[in-house]
């Protein structure tokens, strides 16, 4: 298995994966989508902390407007990540993100 971050995303409530990102341990812009997300606490540096934590759709709308001021064209993945988890949250607009 490669080291890095390997980040999931999953329907509240049927666990079911709606959206993948992964970054390796070396690349520059491994940390962006902690930042977007402000969830430094998940990032261990060489990879994700196996934390599981649960954003809404104004979380997702806040990381989407970091992505897009910061270097949109480099972070075309971590856009289309943070997209799909838009698209399936719950009813009450939160999804479940996975940082490995």
């Amino acid at each position: 298995k490669n080291m890095g971050h390997e980040i999931y995303a999953i329907e509240t409530a049927t666990r079911k994966d709606v959206a993948y990102l992964n970054r390796s341990t070396f690349n520059k812009l491994n940390c962006e989508i902690y930042n977007a997300l402000k969830s430094q606490e998940c990032n261990g540096g060489a990879s994700g902390l196996n934390i599981e934590k649960k954003f809404t759709i104004s979380d997702l709308n806040g990381a989407l407007d970091y992505l897009n001021l910061t270097n949109k064209e480099a972070l075309e993945p971590e856009i289309d990540f943070i997209n799909r988890c838009i698209k399936n949250c719950d009813n009450n607009g939160e999804i479940c993100i996975l940082f490995y």
